[in-house]
C-alpha cells in the first residue's frame, strides 16, 4: 500500500522548500510593520529628536531631515491590524512544518 510504512503507520512527506519560503515571506511580512516602530522610537531617541502621534518633527541625520520618514514608521504599528490573520496563517503554517519535521 503506497504511504504506508511496514508497521502499517502511514507516513508523512516531507515539506517541500518552496512552502518554507513562502511561509518566511509571510512571517516577514505580518512582523515588520511591529518592527518597524520600535526601529523608529530607537533612532528617534539616539538621533536626539521628539518623535510622537501628533506629527512628523525634524530631525537630522548626515544633514537630511528623516523626521517624515520616522513618523511613516512609527505609524506603521496601525498596518499591524491588518497584518494579523496573516500572523496568524504563518504560525499555523510553522507549526504543520515543525509537526511533519518531527515525525
Amino acid at each position: 500500500m503506497p504511504g504506508l510504512a511496514m508497521s502499517g503507520v502511514p507516513t508523512m512527506r516531507p515539506v517541500p522548500p518552496v512552502w518554507k519560503w513562502i511561509l518566511g515571506v509571510f512571517t516577514l511580512g505580518s512582523f515588520t510593520p511591529i518592527i518597524m516602530p520600535f526601529l523608529a522610537y530607537f533612532l528617534a531617541s539616539t538621533l536626539g529628536c521628539r518623535l510622537n502621534e501628533a506629527g512628523s518633527h525634524p530631525c537630522l541625520l548626515a544633514g537630511r531631515d528623516i523626521g517624515e520618514t520616522l513618523y511613516t514608521m512609527a505609524m506603521m504599528m496601525w498596518l499591524a491590524f491588518l497584518t494579523f490573520p496573516l500572523m496568524a496563517l504563518a504560525l499555523v503554517g510553522w507549526i504543520i512544518v515543525w509537526v511533519r519535521r518531527a515525525r
